[in-house]
């Protein structure tokens, strides 16, 4: 949350911050030691991104929507700290599925 805040506060700092990450150099890293892993899940430097931006989502959302999901959850009875234990695996397993989804499709 304090995060998305200051994002929101103040983009120019956050501008500034990623103006500086030598994201090709971080790609080359990554390729570098995971090649075979990349390939395997077809994770390319086009569609990884997309690939990021879905596990930030799956991960950072119900942080940010915790009033929300909160509210929805307690009318079944559910509590938030619990959702979030079972989001963990539920997650993870998740971005594993749709990892070897893809994978799947390449064949």
């Amino acid at each position: 949350i304090f995060l998305l805040n200051e994002m929101n506060r103040n983009p120019e700092r956050i501008t500034k911050f990623i103006s500086k990450l030598e994201v090709q150099k971080i790609w080359i890293t990554l390729e570098t030691q995971h090649k075979k892993e990349l390939a395997q899940y077809n994770l390319t430097k086009e569609n990884i991104p997309q690939f990021f931006t879905s596990m930030a989502s799956i991960s950072i959302f119900p942080f940010v929507g915790k009033t929300l999901i909160s509210a929805i959850l307690g009318k079944v009875g559910v509590k938030f700290n619990d959702y979030v234990e079972d989001r963990k695996d539920y997650a993870a397993d998740f971005v594993i599925r749709a990892i070897r989804k893809d994978e799947k499709t390449q064949d």
